[in-house]
């Protein structure tokens, strides 16, 4: 039997395991029982289309063809989204133009989410009054998508600069705008978050299997297409470092992070804390198989801000101190500390690698502070980041976002979270101590401080761009739930005030 036909195999073998025990839990309060039938069986569909289909465009069509047809039927488009969010690798392949122009875009499975998915919501009409865009995140992500528009037009043709007009609004203005729109009721953030989680759960089964027979089960997909992709085989610690669908090893560990946060927020969506603790444990797991130092640390800043924000915070901080102490010790005391410790301080090459990149960025930044330099690249600074492979990886968002637009675009893209995280705080504050509502905030909180600080050790690939998107729309949604006039989203300070009262005015279509 090929290669493929075999991890098709065990894929669905594990898939179908985890929807199982996943079923009875995430039903009980979480996803009503036919949303998670549909969304498990979109899964089904979408992974036996790709690895049976054998070409990649007629994946891309039967996959449009059931994402649309499933979208329609489901109660929530952006929980439906995300519950497939991770299911096929984002292989891509550019869509011909019949030599009208070079190409239109690129296309691949998550793009493809977007548009088959989340674009019809973004063109529904709009309720009257109801703004797509509206506060202080919205105005701020259309005005770093705009900036970066503006700053791509000199170095492209016409029809370069409307593909990447195009793109930004497909890939960053859509996700926010669809899931602040359609997430602003309790069910609806709840049945969104968990989706995610019940496909992150399958990853991480997934991970943990390929660290465990050291075969990554993805590797044979874009083999069969014919297409280059990643999924190479990387070592770390003399372990394979697994990577699911996600094709490198830190997009699956921050996958799996946010997820991990994610879940922390919906123990009272849970039956039993038995249930809970079983999907931290496979989610933990599954980011243990992912040998990714920042997504780890993203996850325990993640569970810090949990606590922070829970009751009795420094009850609990003190219980986790007195126990981490007494596990510390224990651990230097013993051979397992060491053997505990390994993975985190071998390959210090990584550690002196990001540290060039900060330095090499931040001289970049200081020579073009404010739009940034379209040729960064070509910075002697920067070539000299070139490594073995022949590549030069910015692994730092932040460091590209500065490096390409400059100290105003890093402003605009750090404000759209800040000014997210702001309004769910405080409309966190104003829910009732121990309600599911308060639950659902702080783990949304959770994941968005996960997600800031591991996008800090990761360049922008991936799943990694429209999950943030979600996750800030997510975060805009769960503000203007059912909210008094007083605990609105932020004004925004006078930027871009032409393209702000454009979306007050249009409703945002």
């Amino acid at each position: 039997m090929p290669e493929h036909l075999r991890a098709l195999v065990v894929i669905l073998v594990l898939a179908g395991t985890v929807f199982a025990f996943a079923r009875a839990p995430l039903t009980a309060a979480l996803i009503a029982p036919a949303d998670f039938i549909r969304r498990r069986n979109l899964w089904l569909a979408l992974t036996l289309t790709a690895f049976l289909a054998h070409n990649f465009w007629l994946y891309i069509v039967i996959g449009a063809v059931l994402l649309a047809v499933a979208a329609r039927a489901d109660s929530n488009r952006v929980a439906l989204a995300l519950f497939v969010l991770l299911a096929i690798p984002p292989i891509n392949d550019r869509i011909g133009a019949f030599g009208l122009v070079n190409y239109l875009f690129d296309i691949d499975h998550l793009r493809l989410v977007s548009l088959a998915v989340l674009l019809p919501a973004f063109l529904a009409p709009a309720a009257p009054g109801e703004r797509l865009l509206d506060g202080a995140p919205g105005r701020l992500l259309l005005g770093y998508a705009a900036l970066n528009v503006v700053l791509a037009a000199p170095e492209a043709s016409a029809t370069g600069t409307a593909r990447a007009a195009f793109l930004a609004f497909i890939d960053v203005i859509v996700p926010y705008a669809v899931a602040s729109r359609l997430t602003r009721t309790l069910e609806a953030q709840r049945s969104a978050a968990a989706s995610y989680v019940a496909g992150a759960a399958v990853m991480a089964a997934i991970g943990a299997f390929e660290i465990a027979r050291h075969w990554l089960l993805y590797s044979s997909l874009p083999v069969v297409y014919g297409i280059k992709f990643g999924g190479e085989y990387l070592m770390r610690d003399e372990a394979l470092r697994a990577t699911a669908t996600s094709g490198q090893a830190i997009p699956f560990g921050f996958a799996l992070a946010i997820a991990f946060a994610l879940t922390l927020g919906l123990r009272p969506g849970f039956p039993g804390r038995a249930s809970w603790l079983a999907a931290l444990g496979l989610l933990a797991l599954g980011m243990i198989a992912s040998f990714s130092r920042g997504p780890w640390v993203g996850a325990l800043v993640g569970a810090l801000v949990f606590v922070l924000t829970g009751p009795g915070a420094m009850r609990v901080l003190a219980r986790l101190a007195i126990g981490g102490g007494a596990l510390a010790l224990v651990a230097i005391a013993t051979p397992l500390g060491d053997r505990l410790l390994h993975p985190v301080t071998v390959e210090g090459g990584s550690y002196a690698y990001r540290q060039r990149v900060i330095e090499a960025a931040l001289n970049q930044i200081l020579e073009h502070p404010w739009l940034g330099n379209a040729d960064f690249i070509y910075a002697p600074e920067i070539q000299e980041l070139k490594q073995g492979q022949g590549i030069i990886d910015i692994v730092n968002t932040y460091a590209g976002i500065g490096l390409a637009s400059g100290l105003v675009g890093l402003a605009l893209f750090i404000g759209v979270f800040a000014t997210a995280m702001l309004a769910l705080w405080r409309r966190v504050r104003a829910e009732p101590e121990g309600s599911d509502a308060r639950a659902l905030g702080r783990g949304l909180l959770a994941a968005m401080a996960c997600m800031l600080v591991t996008i800090g050790t990761v360049s922008s690939i991936s799943a990694i761009p429209i999950t943030c998107y979600l996750l800030a729309g997510l975060a805009s949604g769960y503000a203007l739930r059912a909210r008094p006039a007083e605990q609105a989203l932020p004004s925004m300070p006078a930027i871009l005030p032409p393209l702000a009262r454009a979306v007050g005015h249009t409703g945002g279509r």
